[in-house]
């Protein structure tokens, strides 16, 4: 074991998770036989079963590599994570998942703008948000029109970093569909052990994005499932 590790702002919803479950537990315990005092509590989650029901493995399968957390109780519950180094992934993003999509996927860009961009070189999402400011200063003399710019920004905004979001019943609901839904809906529908508020606001701000982007015949066609399996490589599925 490595040398001991605050938790980071990443892995805040999992403290969070794990220190609420153990408390309830110890809770349970102390009703049950009042005179155990309980200083220090060790749970190693690295070796749990592959097929068992644990959230751990459920909800975060990139942490199960021989980690420990420790929780200290007192006044105040701390944690602490104990284990080897994570490896380094490589933040995805939302362009990652629709660079390769057509122009006309992107909300505004009809036939003709389409046809324009085309003549120069510029086929897909991922070509425009890699235009340069030169290229883009060259493109607005000619066309002349600020919807150039718009269309570029929305391209950009693409460049948002996807959050890691667990598998749930949600996975193949249409990207349509989930914009509809209000938070508690969602909370409702996949329940509080599966997800948390907090994982909610940050999926909800992407598709927020993604509403301002892409087309509606996009969204209606593309599953949920295709954004999150681009997060992380290793996705168990529920």
């Amino acid at each position: 074991m490595s040398a001991e590790k605050t938790i980071t702002e990443s892995l805040g919803d999992f403290a969070a998770l794990l220190t609420r479950e153990i408390s309830q537990a110890l809770a349970l315990a102390r009703y049950e036989a009042p005179f155990i005092e309980v200083e220090r509590v060790r749970v190693c989650f690295g070796q749990e079963e592959v097929d068992s029901d644990s959230v751990i493995v459920k909800r975060y399968p990139f942490l199960t590599d021989g980690w420990d957390v420790e929780m200290e109780m007192g006044s105040t519950v701390h944690a602490r994570l104990h284990g080897k180094e994570l490896p380094v992934v490589k933040s995805r993003q939302l362009l990652d998942v629709f660079r390769g999509n057509q122009l006309s996927d992107i909300k505004g860009i009809n036939t003709d703008w389409a046809a324009f961009f085309a003549r120069h070189k510029v086929r897909t999402i991922g070509s425009l948000a890699s235009i340069s400011m030169a290229e883009l200063q060259n493109l607005a003399r000619e066309r002349r029109s600020v919807k150039l710019w718009e269309f570029h920004g929305k391209a950009r905004l693409l460049e948002s970093e996807l959050p890691f979001f667990p598998p749930t019943s949600l996975d193949n609901e249409k990207l349509y569909t989930l914009l509809k839904m209000a938070p508690d809906e969602i909370m409702a529908r996949v329940g509080a052990r599966r997800i948390t508020a907090v994982e909610i606001e940050r999926i909800a701000a992407v598709m927020e994005v993604l509403a301002i982007v892409l087309d509606s015949k996009v969204l209606r066609l593309t599953c949920f499932k295709k954004l999150i399996d681009n997060i992380y490589p290793r996705r168990h599925q529920s």
